[in-house]
């Protein structure tokens, strides 16, 4: 199968076209990252993803431009598999830009919110 110039072999024949190309590959990841509101955020943020792999540990950690972690959301948190919110309290985080990173299976995705007190 070829999508644009992308030779897409790796894409199973019974693919199903109701789901976009994106939805798909992520259903193949451990976690998927769908939203963090509100964005900017004052004192809390809800960080919403899926988890794709049974008993997955999920780490959620947030970063600050010069890259030193400021805040451990959760670490290792075991999951089942299916969409879940975090609340991240970023009362006590200074203004300023921030890099949510979720650490799954050896795979990391990062994500920027902006905390304005």
């Amino acid at each position: 199968m070829t999508v644009g110039n992308i030779n897409a072999s790796f894409i199973p024949e019974d693919f199903c076209g109701d789901k976009t190309l994106r939805n798909y590959l992520n259903d193949q990841l451990p976690t998927s990252f769908i939203q963090m509101s509100p964005n900017p955020a004052k004192d809390q943020i809800a960080l919403t993803y899926d988890v794709n792999v049974k008993d997955m540990p999920v780490t959620v950690e947030m970063f600050d431009v010069l890259g030193q972690k400021v805040k451990t959301v959760m670490n290792a948190k075991v999951h089942q598999v299916g969409r879940h919110t975090e609340m991240i309290d970023a009362s006590t985080v200074p203004t300023g830009t921030y890099t949510v990173r979720i650490v799954s299976a050896g795979l990391v995705t990062s994500h920027q919110v902006q905390i304005q007190h």
